[in-house]
């Protein structure tokens, strides 16, 4: 109850809030930033080549889905013959098995601060995972003293994850970037991935000190974003920062056209791609044989969210479809889905659904490629329209059929639609009777092959790079203002 009191009587008070802020960025800015290795100095380069300072938070071997975009597109830059450093951060408490495809000298991982770590000092780790996941739990099955925690770790979010938990990145990063600049090496353009939106920041800073034109890439949107809840400085924060970029860039064009309604500089679109040399050629899909003891195997890899992007409805339209209850397994991969088991267990299903811990990259792949229909959920919402998730792309790569359920209308369900790669719908009968078709009728899954091998180039991420260069091209032969301060 204490600490609930002290953060609630905080966050009614915004003057407290902006002086322990203030406070707090301000030790941060003074300490002493350690670089884990000396940068090489730049080879020769061709005449069309740039130099590109990479700010991107998460990036391999952590193993994140920003990590993997992240990742492949300095790879790709680096074989289009561009030279390109990195800098990121280390203990990012992920996995680290995520492939590492660019020399490690060309990346920097500095140290951060964690702001939770006040948090997790009072509460302990393990409490804070628990109140974490309190969100994400259905209705009535959490108790009262967990629900409370619950609204203080909000309360808790609000005032010192501005613009993210990863703002104790801010300095160290600055610091190398400067580092990196006053050694030598000049980058032609600085480029920061969001989120976390804290690498806006550092970019937007770099830029203004060094009068370098930096570009700014939201996978997701920042204050517009409809899964996270801002307050008035964090919406002034994007402004400040935001309106100093060269360019912007985002994943679809509902996104880019949100950006364009608030800024001035061009916005382009970078869609997520899938790597062809990830998804060797499909083997076909792998047929159901009548009076076998097999099951259509349904695949989800990734996170999910109750109530937002949840698999009832699909539980519901077997739970309804008796033909199916004994010839179907539904297989989740991914962090704190414990929810998904109760749900399942409401709809009488309990006995199809598995969820099964995190998995590499690599294997996640595996397990793409050997599933009969790959599930994609998303929030049936209008202000899910434009999202279009890498998890999208890698399941166009693995060529297997795909399901779309939430919000069928937006970017996510009309490219599945509109390619042939598989449904979007919400409706029971609709999904019941495609699970069964690609059960029963082997030349469905055939058909769905040609339709992969013929379309899903397109989206091979090689693709998106070209529309990325273009926008280097034109913010770096623009003239910027600023300078060294």
């Amino acid at each position: 109850m204490i600490v609930f009191s002290f953060f609630h009587h905080v966050a009614r008070q915004p003057i407290y809030w902006l002086a322990s802020y203030g406070a707090f960025i301000y030790l941060l800015s003074s300490t002493t930033v350690f670089l884990p290795s000396t940068l090489p100095s730049h080879n020769s380069m061709s005449k069309n080549s740039m130099r590109i300072l990479f700010l991107s938070y998460f990036f391999p071997p952590y193993n994140a889905i920003g990590a993997v975009r992240t990742g492949k597109l300095v790879k790709l830059l680096l074989q289009e013959g561009h030279d390109v450093r990195v800098i990121s951060a280390t203990r990012q408490g992920l996995p680290q098995n995520l492939d590492m495809d660019i020399s490690k000298s060309l990346v920097s991982y500095t140290d951060w601060v964690d702001v939770d770590m006040f948090l997790a000092r009072a509460l302990g780790k393990r409490a804070i995972t628990k109140i974490k996941s309190t969100s994400a739990a259905p209705n009535g099955r959490v108790g009262s003293l967990r629900r409370l925690l619950g609204m203080a770790s909000q309360l808790y979010v609000s005032w010192m994850h501005v613009p993210d938990r990863y703002i104790g990145w801010y300095p160290f990063a600055r610091r190398a970037s400067m580092q990196l600049i006053d050694n030598g090496w000049r980058p032609d353009v600085i480029y920061a991935s969001a989120t976390p939106y804290t690498a806006l920041m550092v970019a937007a800073s770099i830029g203004k000190k060094y009068g370098i034109p930096w570009v700014g890439e939201l996978r997701d949107l920042w204050t517009d974003n409809p899964y996270a809840r801002h307050r008035a400085l964090s919406k002034w924060l994007e402004q400040r920062t935001l309106r100093s970029a060269a360019a912007l860039v985002t994943v679809s064009e509902p996104l880019a056209n949100v950006l364009r309604g608030k800024y001035k500089c061009p916005c382009g679109v970078v869609m997520n791609g899938f790597d062809a040399e990830d998804f060797p050629a499909s083997t076909g899909h792998v047929d159901v044989e009548s009076g076998s003891d097999r099951r259509l195997r349904i695949v989800y890899t990734g996170q999910l969210y109750a109530g937002r992007r949840d698999p009832t409805v699909l539980f519901d339209a077997i739970n309804r479809s008796p033909g199916l209850k004994s010839k179907v397994q539904i297989d989740f991969y991914g962090r704190n889905l414990e929810w998904v088991s109760a749900r399942a267990y409401e709809y009488g299903v309990e006995h199809l659904v598995k969820v099964h811990d995190p998995v590499s990259r690599r294997e996640a792949i595996n397990i793409q490629r050997q599933a009969d229909i790959l599930l994609l959920l998303t929030w049936n919402d209008p202000r899910e329209r434009g999202v279009l998730t890498g998890k999208l792309f890698e399941y166009i790569g693995s060529s297997r059929p795909i399901l779309v359920l939430g919000h069928v209308e937006g970017d996510a369900a009309n490219l599945v639609r509109d390619e042939g790669f598989g449904i979007a719908s919400n409706d029971l009968a609709d999904i019941a009777n495609f699970i069964h078709t690609l059960m029963s009728d082997p030349s469905v899954g055939s058909s769905y092959n040609n339709v992969f091998r013929a379309r899903a180039g397109k989206y091979e991420r090689r693709q998106q790079l070209i529309k990325l260069l273009d926008v280097f091209n034109t913010v770096s032969a623009t003239p910027q203002k600023g300078g060294r301060e």
